[in-house]
């Protein structure tokens, strides 16, 4: 006894124009039937994660400033910036430890 089994046609597009005619009238009248809900669905998803970017966030954390300084900083610094430091140095802002 043989059993024939029967494959679904791949080949659809190729074989009848007018399934892809169809396809695309079909695809057009069912853009314009539910785009005003495919708006809201969108701006609420939009509404949704921008809430959800604000809300994991990591605040700005202000940088600490560092307030001692080491023989080996003043050494690596740049020239403009050795002068502002040492500026606070003398001033008493800073700390210089040795």
């Amino acid at each position: 006894m043989k059993i024939e089994i029967k494959h679904r046609d791949t080949n659809l597009k190729k074989e009848k124009p007018e399934y892809s005619e169809a396809r695309r009238d079909y695809q057009r009248r069912y853009y314009h039937a539910h785009k005003e809900k495919a708006k809201a669905y969108q701006k609420a998803y939009n509404r949704k994660k921008r809430n959800v970017v604000r809300s994991t966030r990591k605040k700005e954390v202000r940088e600490v400033v560092k307030s001692c300084f080491t023989r080996s900083d003043l050494i690596n610094l740049p020239t403009v910036k050795f002068e502002s430091v040492v500026n606070k140095i003398t001033a008493g802002s800073r700390f210089l430890t040795v």
